[in-house]
């Protein structure tokens, strides 16, 4: 999962390792009070790595906060049984740890709004393709595979909606801008009235939905 070190008002994901197959599931870090009854982490969570689960490193310990599943879908991960059992390759390829990197640009997995885990994975090892904080999926994120061909290989890309920014509007004294409706990595411009005078200023919308630069001084 995706899910170490995630804050308040962040998403993070659960997803299958090579070998086992299930859905990605979608979290939230919401806080603890107003998390569904049940669906925090527990030692049953879908979280925990023995079932098949990417394993990473434990969340945040801030009792204050907790992981609740969006939509109340879980990740539930089953063995693949095949005739030829090459799941876990071959344990020079197991040492290549970043086999894949290289492939990233042509995999399509250095665009903005797309985040991934996928650098620094070994030959038959997964990673999950999501959008960036910032941004709003349409669907589910994609598990990605480092290839023995040493390349990242996977379904296609996730669908990527630039959220609006809502706050840190620019405001003053004969200042106006063009902000409203600016999305995620989008820029827009603060500049001074009619019949007042300074310099044009530049916001940038972050994925935090504030929307962040210097106001003009207009006199």
């Amino acid at each position: 999962h995706t899910c170490a070190g995630r804050t308040f008002g962040t998403f993070c994901w659960t997803y299958c390792e090579m070998g086992y197959e299930g859905s990605p599931a979608q979290y939230e870090c919401r806080i603890a009070e107003v998390a569904p009854e049940g669906n925090s982490i527990a030692e049953s969570d879908p979280l925990d790595d023995d079932n098949g689960t990417a394993a990473a490193e434990d969340s945040s310990e801030d009792a204050s906060v907790a992981l609740a599943p969006v939509g109340l879908k879980r990740t539930v991960c089953k063995a693949v049984v095949t005739g030829v059992r090459r799941l876990q390759g071959t344990a020079r390829e197991r040492r290549l740890g970043g086999a894949c990197d290289s492939s990233e640009e042509a995999s399509g997995l250095k665009v903005q709004g797309i985040s991934h885990n996928c650098l620094g994975k070994a030959v038959d090892e997964t990673c999950i393709v999501a959008c960036a904080d910032g941004y709003t999926i349409s669907g589910d994120a994609v598990v990605y595979s480092c290839s023995s061909s040493g390349s990242f290989t996977g379904e296609g890309l996730p669908v990527c909606i630039a959220n609006p920014c809502t706050l840190g509007f620019p405001d003053g004294i004969g200042v106006t801008h063009n902000c409203s409706g600016v999305v995620t990595g989008s820029t827009c411009t603060a500049e001074c009235e009619a019949g007042y005078a300074g310099m044009a200023t530049q916001f940038i919308c972050k994925a935090t939905a504030e929307v962040i630069g210097t106001t003009p001084t207009c006199d």
